[in-house]
Formats: structure tokens, sequence, C-alpha cells
């Protein structure tokens, strides 16, 4: 007889890493429940100290995974330019999609 027990997940620990001096950081992740299928996006953005300056987490209906982180980076961006404080810094976006990373960073898989 063939088993088909699968292991348990083990969580991952997540490590957050301060930006550079007089930097923002924008993390951002989204995902969706098939491919395509319902899909959400959130995120956080704390300034160089850690402190948080603003978080989102919205449903965005039908969409594949691509298609959510890329609108996380997005509404991640809208959220920066709504707040005080963010004008004249660099913002550094962390996201855990290789694929929307090199999208981003404009090179070729």
């Amino acid at each position: 007889a063939t088993s088909h027990v699968k292991s348990p997940k083990v969580p991952k620990r997540a490590v957050w890493s301060r930006p550079p001096a007089g930097t923002w950081k924008l993390n951002v992740d989204g995902a969706s429940r098939g491919n395509p299928g319902p899909a959400g996006i959130g995120g956080g953005v704390r300034d160089d100290l850690g402190a948080l300056k603003g978080l989102f987490s919205i449903s965005i209906g039908d969409h594949d995974s691509n298609k959510a982180e890329l609108e996380a980076m997005l509404e991640g961006l809208n959220l920066i330019f709504r707040l005080e404080g963010w004008s004249g810094k660099s913002i550094f976006i962390e996201s855990d999609s290789e694929t929307i990373v090199t999208w981003v960073n404009g090179k070729t898989l």
C-alpha cells in the first residue's frame, strides 16, 4: 500500500532588518488561492529606526500570484506617498517573490 502522508510544514522565522539611516522600507506580499483565484495583498512601512509608519491589507478579487505581488508593491508605494515625512527619502522595497523582484529591477529570468 502506498502512503500519501505529507510532512507538516515547518513555519519559517521571518527576520526584519532595518534599512540604511535616513531611508524607509516597504515590505509587501501578495497571494492567491489558486492561480488565478481569490487574492489578497498586504504590507507595511517602517523607518530606519523600525518605527511603523503604515500598514495595509486588501482583498483584490481573482488574480494570479504575480498580479497580487505587483498590486502589493503599487499599493505600498501609494501608501508611502500619502504618509507625512517620506519626501526626499530613499525607499527600499522587500518582497518574497523572486519573479517580481527580477521584473522590477529590469532583469530577465
